[in-house]
């Protein structure tokens, strides 16, 4: 392998290596912010929403950083310059060690991608199970504080409810 490769190839690892840290780090936050919206703590989904926000940036600038890398070293390898530079079309022109972590690392971020998404699935339908019992919550308010009021023995109407509830807020 030649230095250009090797260094390519160095920068590759390093930035995979980097994608899976922040992706661990992204999946600890929304396990957090799941917590923190089941104990009732908005302060803390906002400041762990901060942290996701900044992993985000971090981890679009990570791959682009890959893609560069990746480019480099199939050029090193001598993949024409317009091709894709995809892991699989670079491993089987690395040594066999090197074409291991390689892959090993790409495995890694793919089982961390679907846990990822898993999780994100299970937030949005949290939320979603949230808002439906919030809006059959006010429903139901709504439904009774709208009930004219009947008082006494014959319980006669005393006239229109009392309670104005807002709907559409």
């Amino acid at each position: 392998m030649t230095a250009a490769a090797a260094r390519a190839l160095s920068s590759l690892l390093r930035a995979l290596q980097t994608e899976l840290q922040c992706g661990r780090r992204l999946l600890a936050i929304q396990k957090g912010m799941a917590e923190a919206c089941a104990d009732h703590d908005p302060a803390r989904v906002q400041a762990l929403e901060a942290g996701a926000r900044t992993l985000l940036a971090d981890l679009e600038r990570g791959e682009q950083e890959r893609a560069g890398a990746a480019r480099a070293l199939a050029e090193a390898l001598g993949l024409p310059a317009g091709e894709e530079a995809a892991l699989s079309r670079l491993v089987p022109l690395l040594p066999p060690g090197e074409g291991r972590k390689l892959l090993a690392l790409r495995s890694e971020i793919v089982g961390l991608e679907i846990a990822l998404r898993a999780s994100g699935d299970r937030a949005a339908r949290l939320l979603e199970n949230g808002a439906a019992c919030c809006r059959a919550t006010v429903e139901a308010i709504t439904r009774i504080a709208l009930r004219p009021a009947k008082y006494g023995a014959g319980q006669a109407a005393a006239g229109p409810p009392a309670l104005y509830l807002d709907s559409s807020a």
